[in-house]
């Protein structure tokens, strides 16, 4: 078992914020080596953790405000655990997958990460609290097939 947190803090004005996602995905990267997980034993779930964590973190920088908050725990099954906590207004709304047809979902250039967040892990959610919102996903270690 063991934990690890970080905390991004938005760039004032500007696009500089957009680099955040990938300095999430390399701290999450060695994080998760720290709590045990090997590049080439666990290359998959390594891999999806990497775009779990490029989502959930776009998704907090695009959608709320302030400071982003990413946390790793191993849990006593050996499950990796990916959390994202930002301060975002509680409308009372839950992030949920929209479903659509084959050819809508081939149009679409944006809107489509919870899908593949969906794909990519063994279990999320999403919870409101205080003043902020906290998803968390567990990646899955196996390969889930074609991702819409």
């Amino acid at each position: 078992m063991g934990l690890h947190s970080t905390v991004l803090e938005r760039p004032e004005g500007g696009e500089e914020w957009k680099n955040l996602a990938g300095e999430a995905r390399q701290w999450a990267h060695r994080r998760a080596q720290d709590l045990g997980y090997d590049p080439i034993r666990d290359d998959t779930l390594l891999y999806h953790l990497s775009q779990l964590v490029s989502e959930l973190v776009t998704n907090a920088l695009v959608h709320a405000r302030g400071a982003v908050m990413i946390a790793l725990a191993r849990e006593r099954c050996s499950a990796l655990r990916l959390e994202v906590y930002d301060h975002s207004p509680k409308d009372g709304s839950e992030p949920h997958v929209e479903v659509h047809s084959a050819l809508e979902a081939a149009m679409r250039t944006h809107g489509r990460g919870l899908l593949l967040v969906r794909k990519m892990s063994t279990g999320w959610g999403a919870l409101f609290h205080g003043t902020g919102h906290l998803v968390w996903a567990y990646p899955t270690p196996t390969d889930p097939g074609e991702v819409p």
